[in-house]
């Protein structure tokens, strides 16, 4: 089944079916085979299976695999990486400790994530810096060097995709957290 799932010459259905048959082994034996389904270069479909057959197991080295790979992950899979690390009690802890070790920047987690990891149990270290959200007007002041330049949607993309997505939604991408920036398109940059 491992073989099966990272061929690429395999169908997606027969590759999907070989995902959910390595969640049956221990995960150990197959966590070289789902870190190389959670890469980049794998369809999104894979990857998102790969996130789920991740998620079934209850190994502290799962979250870590989580972890890691969330942080190459497009925001609908980081999303879902997310929703399992703060599932389980030892993994939400691992997650609000990556936070406190600035390994993950509490910004990126959504106001549903850090809320359901502020309701585990947590050091009082960990629950500062999950609770700990950046200040608007220090967001904004942060990006405003950025109007002198010349801009780049690629780049803008990019870094929306990064650094917004978890809480704003924009052509079809992103989360419906925080307002709808759709409005402010045809506005001039230093709106």
């Amino acid at each position: 089944a491992q073989r099966s799932s990272l061929n690429p010459a395999n169908s997606t259905g027969d590759r999907l079916r070989a995902i959910q048959l390595i969640t049956l082994g221990k995960f150990h034996a197959v966590r070289e085979t789902l870190e190389a389904l959670l890469q980049p270069r794998q369809s999104a479909e894979i990857r998102d299976a790969a996130v789920d057959a991740t998620g079934r197991f209850t190994d502290p080295d799962a979250a870590e695999l989580l972890l890691t790979a969330a942080r190459s992950l497009p925001p609908a899979a980081r999303r879902r990486a997310y929703d399992l690390l703060v599932s389980q009690r030892v993994w939400a802890n691992r997650l609000a400790q990556a936070i406190v070790d600035g390994d993950i920047d509490a910004n990126q987690i959504s106001a549903v994530h850090r809320e359901r990891l502020l309701g585990q149990p947590l050091s009082d270290e960990a629950r500062e810096a999950v609770g700990k959200s950046t200040d608007r007007a220090e967001v904004v002041a942060t990006f405003q060097q950025v109007l002198d330049g010349s801009g780049s949607a690629s780049r803008g993309r990019a870094l929306f995709q990064k650094v917004c997505a978890t809480c704003h939604r924009l052509d079809e991408f992103g989360t419906n957290v925080g307002p709808d920036l759709a409005p402010l398109r045809n506005r001039g940059a230093a709106y």
